[in-house]
């Protein structure tokens, strides 16, 4: 399976205005955001229909990492990541690398009122 034909961490969501990313690994953990971003970004709680979360091992030095692929009736839970400036988003895709996707999506918020 090459890495280029998964869906990766970041998906857009239909919803107005600039678009929430939906997150479902390590960018869940408010360390990592605030180590790549100098903050925290508001999110809501969601799921992702039809997908199912994996690992993908790369080698032996390497760190498993998650990835999500299309299943019906599966479910990855994560977040949506509310108001980030085009430089975030730039910042976050250099940190995915290139062998991701980000891919249109609809996602079921749990919450209605973000997080700080």
């Amino acid at each position: 399976m090459k890495a280029n034909k998964l869906h990766s961490a970041f998906f857009y969501a239909n919803l107005p205005s600039m678009p929430p990313l939906f997150v479902y690994g390590t960018l869940l953990f408010p360390e990592m955001l605030n180590a790549l971003l100098s903050r925290v970004p508001r999110y809501l709680d969601a799921t992702l229909p039809e997908y199912r979360r994996f690992s993908i091992h790369d080698g032996p030095d390497v760190r498993p990492y998650p990835a999500i692929l299309p299943e019906p009736k599966a479910l990855v839970k994560g977040a949506l990541l509310l108001g980030l400036s085009k430089e975030e988003g730039q910042i976050l895709d250099a940190y995915e690398g290139e062998g991701y996707t980000k891919t249109a999506c609809q996602t079921i918020n749990a919450c209605q009122t973000p997080k700080e």
